[in-house]
């Protein structure tokens, strides 16, 4: 008779042992893919966060001075953004923070004849009277004119032009054939607040036309989640009242991008001379909360007189520079009509962090997270978090920077 044989306990625990460090291998081995996966999948959200905010801008941003003259194509300092504005002071450029960007064009939302007598269409319309702080224009059923809504009135046969703002919302149910629009009160150091012009310039009641000025002002919003964590995000405010509540603030904002860290922003010039010890551009400041002083960029001064190098915009709005320099040596000056291109660069990170995983990149000393000027990490940006982090940089070119495109149609 044969006697059977079973496992011994040393071959059973040495047998479990081995199944133990195979099963420990290979769960370390699907967490390891997992948190490859997972760690991927949030870098891939990051680049298509920077590149959703890239695309937006490449498209929008050809357009800055369209319909206008170069000289205010930029904004450096006429906008009053500081009700809406998440950091005090509120500057165009940072050391220890995001920059932000103002620029402006004609809405190309319509079409106007070469006939003065012609109606125009969409966001374009005749000009019937300026008295005051009242603009009254020949409107169509449907028209709309938001709160902070800048429009252009330009002469027929001559280029001379005014802007003015609109200082409360009005739409129109019918055809009005002088439709009412409240104006900003005039401010003679706002290029876009000169009514006052108008009343003394013939041209203006003789078949001017008014076009709408889309205001573009990219930046960076942080907002609170309410556990503990800052969501980052690049919106635009357009500086009008987009949700009809008869004011303008960061209710009005779009966003655009989530995840956006930083967003610095740097101009080319045509002169190389200018771009010489720099990162082939001009950063606009050099300080964190700077002042005028520190501008390397000389600004459009409104109104009238100003330094010696400037140009001068007198006795208004209308395009009357004194050039104090010789062209083209005027053109080759560190003016801001005379931007021909404007580098981005963003740096975004996944929407949720993972704080079992080791971040990517992070915000330390000598990181390529530090762009251009940039030598802080805004105070709500984690150094590490387990984010991953992308960097993107552009350089988008102004064409409408090197031609006076002031049309009447």
């Amino acid at each position: 008779m044969q006697t059977r044989r079973g496992f011994t306990l040393v071959e059973i625990m040495i047998a479990l042992g081995v199944s133990a460090i195979a099963l420990t291998a290979a769960v370390v081995a699907a967490n390891a893919q997992q948190r490859a996966f997972y760690n991927g999948q949030k870098g891939r959200a990051a680049q298509n966060a920077a590149r959703s905010a890239l695309l937006f801008i490449e498209q929008k941003l050809p357009s800055a001075g369209y319909g206008m003259d170069a000289a205010l194509a930029l904004d450096f300092g006429w906008y009053d953004r500081a009700a809406i504005c998440p950091e005090s002071p509120c500057v165009p450029d940072r050391t220890n923070g995001a920059d932000e960007l103002v620029f402006y064009a004609r809405d190309p939302v319509y079409w106007a004849p070469t006939d003065p007598t012609g109606e125009p269409r969409g966001h374009a319309w005749h000009l019937v009277a300026l008295a005051g702080d009242e603009l009254k224009v020949k409107a169509r059923a449907q028209d709309l004119f938001r709160k902070g809504q800048i429009l252009q009135a330009v002469c027929p046969g001559e280029p001379r032009y005014a802007y003015f703002t609109v200082g409360a919302t009005t739409s129109t149910a019918v055809d009005e054939p002088e439709f009412p629009v409240t104006l900003l009160a005039a401010d003679a150091a706002d290029p876009f607040r000169r009514q006052d012009v108008v009343a003394a310039t013939a041209c203006f009641a003789a078949g001017a036309r008014v076009f709408a000025i889309d205001r573009y002002r990219l930046h960076v919003r942080p907002v609170d989640t309410g556990d503990g964590r800052t969501d980052p995000f690049l919106v635009l405010d357009t500086g009008t009242d987009l949700d009809g509540d008869a004011d303008v603030d960061e209710d009005d904002e779009i966003l655009l991008a989530e995840g956006i860290e930083a967003f610095q922003v740097s101009y080319q010039f045509t002169n190389p001379a200018l771009l010489a010890g720099t990162a082939a551009a001009i950063t606009l400041n050099t300080a964190a909360a700077p002042s005028e002083a520190d501008d390397v960029i000389t600004p459009t001064v409104f109104p009238g007189t100003v330094a010696v190098g400037q140009f001068e915009y007198e006795p208004s709005s209308f395009y009357r520079p004194r050039l104090l320099a010789p062209l083209p040596a005027e053109r080759l000056t560190n003016h801001q009509a005379n931007v021909r291109a404007v580098r981005i660069s963003l740096v975004a990170r996944s929407p949720e962090p993972d704080p079992a995983s080791s971040a990517n990149l992070t915000w330390t000393a000598g990181s390529p997270l530090y762009r251009m000027n940039q030598t802080a990490a805004p105070d709500w940006v984690p150094a590490d978090g387990g984010y991953q982090r992308t960097v993107l940089d552009t350089s988008v070119n102004l064409p409408n920077m090197t031609v006076r495109a002031m049309s009447y149609f």
